[in-house]
């Protein structure tokens, strides 16, 4: 009975060894430093082990595979060197994690600074470009006539048949009729065409108003108009391009897309909604 007592204490005592063993070889396969150095042996007043620290880097405890009865101390010095461990891989991550931050705030700052730099100097090289125009202007206008430098100031002034050519030789028919003395500015090319300039912008942004305003109302009236490939669209599309071969003049005007859809919806019996 003691020899069959003694060889099962044998056989949980050689297991036990090669468990720790195992978990050792394991542990340095991982690439873990081990502390091999003699340590005091657990004193039998400590509740549990003492984890050694070399360069802050938690140390792994000696084990005793040899020493049945410092079985469950050893197992507890496993767990407290994973929790060390674990404790100090979290500090190494919040450390990268600072550092990526830092350095992630240095670049950047660096890169703002570029940016600001780069648009800084391309400030500078506009000013420079707008004060020597300035320059050539102020010069040019010494020597040349008020007629000349109003084409220049406003070069579609100076093309045959643009809407600023037209508004301009038909705002000089009526100033000759209805205000002579005008003429008596020697100055009067430029303000003549300053003037239609103003009014001709001042109707162009009424137009593009007036149009996205109708384009609105169309949409909410007609949603298939929005739709490429809907019958309305279709239908919309064929009628605009007969008026266009027509020269008819409400296909260009802001009402056209309110108008067309109308015709195309009464068309095809579509209703529009409310």
């Amino acid at each position: 009975m003691k020899t069959l007592l003694f060889t099962i204490s044998a056989a949980f005592s050689i297991s036990t060894c090669v468990a720790q063993e195992s978990i050792r070889d394991q542990l340095q396969d991982l690439g873990v430093i081990l502390y091999t150095r003699e340590v005091q042996r657990q004193p039998e007043n400590q509740s549990g082990p003492v984890i050694r620290y070399v360069n802050g880097v938690p140390q792994m405890p000696e084990m005793h595979p040899e020493k049945l009865e410092y079985l469950q101390w050893d197992l507890d010095a496993i767990a407290a060197y994973g929790y060390a461990i674990d404790a100090y891989n979290a500090r190494i991550e919040a450390q990268d994690a600072r550092i990526r931050d830092e350095q992630k705030a240095a670049y950047d700052a660096k890169i703002r600074a570029e940016q600001i730099e780069a648009y800084n100097a391309k400030v500078i090289a506009y000013n420079e470009k707008i004060i020597a125009e300035n320059k050539k202007r102020s010069s040019e206008s010494l020597t040349e006539d008020p007629q000349t430098t109003a084409i220049r100031l406003w070069p579609d002034l100076g093309i045959q048949g643009s809407a600023l050519n037209t508004r301009f030789l038909q705002a000089v028919k009526g100033m000759r009729a209805q205000n002579p003395n005008f003429f008596t500015n020697e100055d009067w090319p430029l303000v003549l065409a300053r003037r239609c300039s103003a009014e001709i912008k001042s109707e162009e942004s009424a137009f593009i108003e007036r149009t996205n305003e109708l384009h609105v109302k169309t949409s909410r009236a007609f949603p298939d108009v929005d739709n490429d490939n809907s019958p309305l669209a279709r239908r919309m599309i064929q009628i605009a391009d007969k008026m266009e071969a027509d020269k008819n003049p409400l296909v260009y005007s802001p009402e056209a897309a309110w108008v067309i859809a109308n015709m195309a919806a009464k068309e095809l019996g579509i209703m529009p909604k409310k």
